[in-house]
């Protein structure tokens, strides 16, 4: 299943304020994409105003990992900060690997 991103949802995460960071994952194994997340992010997670993150993953995959994940990641992240999550199918991926894509905002310092 897809969750197309598009220019509103990039629009509403750059309006904020201060530094950002983007980065493109190559593949990971799905059950260590918590830890590859927090161990790349996690001082800029509990910081941000404004996190968005595409996840590119088999068309056969089901999002409950990727929404397992994003409940632990949760966690480490502010209440008021504007979190929006996109997918796409990439039939090329193994079905226990993704890719990612994220777009950090609203830092004050990197």
């Amino acid at each position: 299943m897809e969750i197309a991103l598009s220019y509103a949802d990039y629009k509403i995460i750059n309006a904020h304020q201060g530094y950002s960071i983007g980065f493109n994952s190559d593949t990971v194994k799905i059950y260590n994409l918590e830890l590859e997340l927090l161990q790349r992010f996690e001082k800029h997670l509990c910081k941000a105003k404004g996190i968005l993150i595409n996840f590119i993953i088999n068309e056969n995959k089901s999002l409950s990992d990727i929404s397992n994940t994003m409940a632990k990641i949760n966690n480490f992240i502010i209440n008021d900060t504007d979190i929006i999550i996109g997918t796409e199918t990439n039939n090329s991926i193994n079905l226990e690997e993704c890719e990612f894509e994220i777009l950090i905002t609203g830092l004050e310092t990197i």
